[in-house]
């Protein structure tokens, strides 16, 4: 008897990346090195880019275009994208997913229309969108974010944890609205404020913390409101003096 075994192999391939032009024209972008997010920024390419050739589309939107300084995080969307299509391939080792990264600057994420119809046209129709966190309120006001709960209680019967626990306390103000979150916190930014000590002590407005005593801990004093009124004092004795029109 002559046993007969046969192997399936399957063909391993790095998923494509794709860039698209505005008058739809395209490249592939090849000998990319995973280990350096540089090799995927091209100062050029500003439309989108298409990750994988699998039948299953997602649609991401982000607001860092290319030429606006925010390329470096667009390249790592890209690694990331292609991470996750390799990572996810079907049985026979091809591609599931395809997934296009468009950015329509940061004021389509905030206010372009989506997933609807316009002078008999059909919108984009994204299936997650990069959004800053004072943004997400007016999406979800619209109807257009879909409640986030039953992917997270999914998430936790899989993984044996909570998956909300990981995310930082104060997000729970920021995208959980009404009764379910809409938002995943991705990255944190750091804004720094500074001021003129000289106008402050020239028209005998305090300091900001921690400059001068606001109590302890200061936190619940120096607040958004707290700030908002120091900047209007500014504006109003600026204005008296015709020194500044507007801030």
């Amino acid at each position: 008897h002559i046993l007969l075994f046969m192997t399936l192999i399957a063909v391993y391939q790095t998923a494509e990346i794709r860039a698209i032009f505005p008058d739809g024209d395209n490249i592939t972008l090849m000998d990319f090195d995973g280990n350096n997010f540089r090799d995927l920024y091209i100062p050029l390419f500003e439309h989108s880019y298409l990750i994988g050739n699998g039948p299953t589309k997602i649609l991401l939107w982000n607001p860092n275009g290319e030429n606006d300084g925010g390329g470096e995080i667009g390249s790592l969307l890209n690694i990331a994208a292609k991470q996750f299509v390799e990572d996810n391939l079907d049985e026979s080792g091809r591609d599931k997913y395809t997934i296009e990264i468009y950015s329509p600057g940061w004021g389509g994420v905030v206010s372009d229309p989506i997933c609807d119809t316009e002078d008999g046209k059909n919108l984009p129709c994204p299936d997650l969108i990069i959004i800053g966190t004072t943004q997400v309120a007016s999406r979800v006001q619209n109807g257009d974010f879909a409640a986030l709960n039953g992917y997270f209680a999914e998430h936790s019967l899989r993984e044996g944890k909570v998956f909300t626990d990981d995310i930082l306390p104060k997000y729970f103000y920021e995208y959980y609205l009404g009764e379910s979150w809409y938002s995943i916190p991705l990255v944190s930014d750091v804004r720094v404020v500074m001021f003129n000590s000289t106008s402050f002590d020239r028209y005998n407005i305090t300091y900001p913390p921690p400059h001068s005593d606001w109590g302890e801990p200061y936190s619940s004093t120096w607040d958004w409101v707290a700030y908002a009124d120091t900047v209007q004092s500014l504006s109003e004795v600026w204005d008296e003096d015709q020194e500044i029109m507007q801030y």
